[in-house]
């Protein structure tokens, strides 16, 4: 499991700018909390290296964000099971950091912050980070020209704004990360440390957000997010379409199991790539329907599962979500 995505948000929508790729998303039924699109752009975007050999994708330059596209003939679910206090209020801003070091070279916390074009229902936006059922998205793209990030939200192409010149996380024994308002080329207005960040996260973190044109957040505590241990597959297994996953779940309503597998084809250099964000109850099957996009003879070079617990804080018409995980 060395190898990785980090999609943010679990929309899995790649984007495919200035890439030969196809992408194909197979959704939950029609009455689940997320919608049908023919492409977008990841949430959802990469944060890492789909495969060190074929996609690498400088994290330092890709703004992670909620990116997930909403078809007029999809619903909502609006019980969102005490998880809002006002599932229906309209939310125009959406905010969210993440917390994650993989490594002491390379550093993943970071925030971004967006206004949205239209407003969307509390409901709607949480479920764009935690859905309410299973769902996958097969891309398939040149290994020469890995797909790119644009921002996306639903069909909307969100505005970065600031939250202030930085925002914390720290705990008893001081600021474990200060991520500071920048401007990433090609990217935008995020905030990401320009120091190491250490491995190992500390526990109990708070996080501050001071605020300016996205409000501010004082002082929230970031949840703890349990260790992943998967059962199946081990890893001398490949992951095929008839790989049957099994874990240990994790009863929090706002956590997420995300998995990642693909394929390189040396002839033609085309990769084949599969990324689902799960309920995480330890148990899922790739469905008829994926199985027959992958094909029959699908067996992945690399495998990765991370968990990514959320914090949800609101506001007056803003939602910040706070993503903690581990792989």
């Amino acid at each position: 499991m060395d190898n990785r995505v980090v999609f943010l948000l679990v929309t899995f929508t790649l984007g495919l700018a200035a890439c030969d790729s196809e992408t194909v998303r197979v959704l939950p039924d029609a009455d689940s909390s997320v919608e049908s699109t023919s492409n977008s752009g990841n949430n959802s975007t990469a944060d890492s290296n789909a495969n060190n050999s074929t996609a690498n994708t400088d994290a330092a330059d890709v703004v992670e964000t909620p990116t997930n596209s909403q078809s007029d003939n999809s619903q909502v679910s609006t019980d969102s099971n005490g998880l809002l206090s006002s599932p229906d209020e309209l939310v125009s801003l959406v905010g969210l950091v993440k917390v994650e070091a993989t490594n002491t070279t390379n550093d993943f916390s970071r925030g971004v912050f967006t206004r949205l074009e239209t407003a969307l229902t509390a409901e709607r936006v949480l479920r764009s980070f935690v859905p309410s059922a299973d769902f996958c998205q097969v891309t398939r793209y040149n290994a020469a020209f890995p797909p790119g990030n644009p921002l996306k939200i639903y069909d909307q192409e969100p505005t970065l704004i600031s939250a202030g010149e930085s925002v914390t996380l720290s705990n008893s024994s001081g600021t474990y990360a200060l991520l500071e308002r920048q401007i990433v080329e090609g990217t935008g207005l995020i905030y990401k440390s320009n120091t190491t960040l250490s491995e190992n996260i500390p526990s109990n973190l708070v996080l501050n957000v001071p605020g300016e044109v996205f409000p501010g957040f004082d002082n929230i505590a970031v949840s703890g997010v349990p260790a992943v241990q998967v059962v199946a597959p081990t890893q001398a297994q490949r992951v095929t379409t008839d790989t049957a996953f099994r874990w240990n779940a994790n009863s929090d309503p706002l956590s997420v199991f995300e998995i990642y597998a693909g394929v390189t084809a040396p002839e033609t250099n085309q990769v084949t790539f599969v990324g689902c964000s799960l309920v995480d109850d330890g148990q899922f099957s790739f469905d008829a329907a994926i199985r027959a996009e992958l094909g029959e003879d699908f067996s992945a070079d690399w495998f990765s599962a991370l968990r990514v617990v959320y914090d949800v804080e609101e506001s007056d018409g803003a939602l910040l979500f706070i993503a903690n995980s581990v792989n």
